[in-house]
């Protein structure tokens, strides 16, 4: 069993990677994606109304800012932010960043209900007053704890799902006409710029590839972005806005300060994954001296750079949205960054190539007639006989599927 002292070291670990991350993610986001979805939370606010946005795997709220700007540039002078995370210690940390934060008594959760407010008030957030709840609870099962959002967000987070498991959470969490915004999606390839480490018999790109190919097969993220869409087009969602949102992290003396922070994290996932790749084989004393001559140069005066980014048929980063014939809209973005671990408790590892994505519903689910019913409880029995009538939903393995049991 683990002790005390062992899962201390390990949330310290962990805070401290999402602290590191959080200015890295907020320079990668994909601006054409931020515009679309500034355009979308003007058209859902038309009328005066409070739009309400969940946040998948929340973390230490590295979204909120994001969120309050965008809302800000939209004329929306309210929102309601719901964070969702397993790991509670994570969001209250992250709330430590608003010491304005004015609390206020939060709801009594239902009866077996798997979620758990443990913090709510207002909060003024570029010039934008922030409703926010922090609630403890399984980021897939939103759905069925809350009524659905206008706005659906998960940042660094659609990779470590099957996209099947994905988009059905999608589709339950967020109204028809609604749209999900899913920054920082793994998908492509991670290499190092710059000069090169120079280790005989191994090259950088034969390292990095064996690391990409790591985290698909050890750590079972889902990296093909275009199988994405195509899962959340079946469950009525469709692409309005996608664009690059490479994640560069500088290493050397004379990288900025948010990059040598970073930077540690990186090299530490790098080293962790590629020599693995090689034992058994004629190149593993390289993939050894590979990883440590990537942790000489983070002190190093050359100047070199990791950059994860997603280069599908050659070296064009794509771009995509997601539109709905009622506006409803799926943005998505091809962005760079490094992964996460697949159990809680794990080192998060550097994702190569992501995606920044929000989407949207465009219609509301069929029923199935046969268990329809009449009276005020159809429209409740239609929406959940459609989520349920094939088979029970996977469920996704934990600290993978949550968010806060594993770094962002």
């Amino acid at each position: 069993t683990r002790s005390a002292t062992a899962d201390a070291a390990t949330a310290d670990a962990r805070n401290a990677y999402l602290a590191a991350k959080k200015a890295v993610d907020a320079r990668s986001r994909s601006e054409a994606v931020a515009d679309a979805l500034t355009a979308r939370l003007e058209e859902l606010g038309r009328g005066g109304e409070t739009v309400r946005v969940c946040d998948l795997g929340a973390g230490r709220l590295g979204l909120l800012r994001s969120f309050a700007a965008a809302a800000r540039a939209a004329g929306l002078a309210k929102l309601d932010y719901v964070a969702v995370d397993a790991d509670a210690a994570l969001l209250l940390d992250g709330l430590g960043d608003w010491p304005a934060f004015a609390e206020r008594d939060v709801e009594t959760p239902p009866p077996l209900s798997r979620h758990r407010p443990v913090a709510a008030g207002l909060v003024q957030i570029a010039g934008v007053a922030v409703a926010l709840t922090l609630v403890e609870g399984d980021a897939l099962d939103v759905g069925d704890a809350y009524p659905p959002f206008d706005v659906v967000a998960a940042n660094a987070f659609a990779d470590l799902v099957r996209p099947e498991i994905l988009a059905d959470a999608l589709a339950r969490a967020c109204r028809p006409g609604g749209c999900c915004y899913l920054p920082i999606v793994h998908a492509g390839a991670t290499r190092l710029t710059g000069p090169s480490l120079d280790v005989a018999g191994l090259d950088d790109g034969e390292a990095c590839a064996a690391y990409g190919l790591a985290l698909v097969e050890v750590q079972g993220q889902h990296v093909d972005v275009d199988r994405l869409v195509e899962v959340v087009g079946r469950r009525g969602l469709s692409v309005a806005a996608r664009g690059a949102s490479d994640w560069v992290v500088s290493l050397g003396r004379a990288a900025p300060a948010a990059d040598a922070a970073f930077g540690a994290f990186v090299c530490d996932f790098l080293g962790l994954g590629v020599p693995p790749r090689f034992f058994g084989t004629s190149n593993a004393a390289a993939a050894v001296d590979w990883a440590r001559r990537l942790q000489a140069a983070r002190t190093e005066p050359k100047a070199r750079a990791v950059v994860a980014s997603k280069t599908p048929g050659g070296n064009q980063t794509s771009r995509c949205a997601f539109k709905m014939p009622r506006g409803a809209l799926l943005n998505a973005s091809s962005i760079g960054e490094n992964s996460r671990p697949a159990r809680p408790g794990a080192g998060r590892h550097p994702r190569a190539g992501r995606t920044s994505t929000c989407s949207s519903r465009s219609r509301p689910r069929r029923a199935n007639p046969r268990r329809a019913r009449s009276g005020p409880t159809a429209a409740a029995t239609r929406s959940r006989s459609t989520s349920t009538r094939s088979r029970p939903r996977p469920r996704a393995r934990r600290g993978r599927a949550h968010k806060g049991a594993s770094m962002e």
